[in-house]
């Protein structure tokens, strides 16, 4: 990458989702860690693809960069603007820009090929 800003800036993210138990006061009795301290940069012309086997936190990460979810801790920055904890009317413009493409496996994956060989080209 270039030594420019990246046109996504992505450090420490992280996502826990309480575990609600007891009675008859639902308390936090613990946290799912969905996404734990992520770090990634993605260039202007770049794409960023995440691969990884069910329920690792492919889909938690892009609701969190687009800020579908709001992130426990950590920094979201897009075009140098930290929009880690923006609002609603922050966030239009940047709305407009940022989304999540979801592959569909059944369509795009050749059987008769290794996910390897499929990926590197």
């Amino acid at each position: 990458m270039s030594t420019t800003t990246p046109l996504l800036d992505v450090s420490g993210l992280t996502k826990h989702f309480p575990i609600k138990g007891g009675f008859p006061i639902r308390r936090t009795v613990g946290a799912v860690q969905a996404v734990d301290g992520l770090d990634f940069q993605v260039g202007e012309g770049e794409s960023l693809g995440l691969v990884g086997e069910s329920g690792c936190g492919k889909s938690t990460t892009g609701r969190l960069v687009t800020r579908l979810l709001e992130p426990t801790a950590g920094r979201i920055s897009y075009r140098g603007q930290d929009i880690t904890h923006a609002s609603r009317t922050q966030l239009a413009p940047v709305r407009s820009e940022i989304q999540m493409i979801f592959q569909d496996p059944y369509s795009s994956l050749n059987p008769r090929q290794t996910v390897g060989k499929i990926i590197s080209g």
